[in-house]
């Protein structure tokens, strides 16, 4: 919460006094808490110049590269941003076919995403990331189902319901961390999260997977998905996000 104090004097400017300019004030950063989170992430590579994604403003499109559609999902037992703390399930869809613009560059010179789609089964959740952040987010239902040598998710929006069957694997790595640079445009610029994402166990290879995503979803092929995908588990995210203006001024 930012606490705002305002001191009136009482003086009087006259009226050919000049009076200076105020300093706009200091980009506004907020922080985004996932724990105690289980999910999947799922790739489809796209070669270059077809990805269906389409970059902020400002940002120039990597003709010459392969780029990929990721989906990412969590269903956590605590979500905390501002004043919500409560269980939530949160998707994005983002795609890296794009290089943001100078000063929107992470320090550390990381290949940037941006969202294509943000999806959210929590309604509090979904009106402060749009109202707060600029970040427009659909409702979802979402649910998974384990059975022998696999994990099947299945999501149902107004537009249509969407799956994904992911084959499992022995646990992997343990408390491994991942960083994540994620970008989506605002009605006054850009939003810039950076992320950390640190998991108790992880399924750390990719393994084939299939399933159909429907509107809103970018990722696939007319619907169908035939990519990779990993599941993870016990995972925590934090999130900075800071708003900044046009140009990432």
């Amino acid at each position: 919460m930012m606490v705002f104090s305002l001191l009136v004097s009482g003086c009087v400017t006259e009226p050919d006094e000049t009076v200076p300019e105020t300093t706009p004030p200091p980009s506004i950063e907020r922080y985004l808490n996932l724990n105690d989170c289980t999910g999947f992430q799922a790739d489809q590579v796209y070669p270059p110049g077809t990805n269906p994604g389409t970059p902020p403003a400002g940002w120039t499109v990597r003709e010459d590269e392969e780029s990929i559609v990721r989906l990412l999902a969590w269903t956590c037992d605590h979500v905390g941003l501002h004043d919500l703390e409560r269980p939530a399930t949160l998707m994005l869809e983002t795609a890296n076919d794009a290089r943001p613009p100078e000063p929107c560059i992470p320090s550390n010179r990381m290949r940037s995403s941006y969202v294509l789609n943000a999806l959210t089964d929590e309604p509090t959740l979904a009106d402060l990331l749009y109202r707060e952040y600029g970040l427009a987010t659909t409702l979802v239902e979402l649910h998974a189902e384990t059975t022998t040598g696999s994990k099947t998710f299945t999501w149902k929006t107004e537009s249509g319901s969407s799956s994904l069957e992911v084959f499992s694997e022995q646990a992997g790595n343990t408390s491994t961390t991942q960083f994540r640079h994620i970008a989506w445009e605002t009605s006054t610029g850009i939003a810039l999260m950076t992320v950390k994402q640190t998991y108790s166990t992880h399924y750390a290879s990719f393994r084939p997977a299939h399933g159909s995503f429907q509107d809103p979803h970018l990722i696939g092929v007319e619907g169908a998905f035939a990519g990779t995908a990993n599941l993870s588990q016990a995972g925590t995210w934090l999130g900075h996000i800071e708003l900044r203006g046009e140009g990432c001024t």
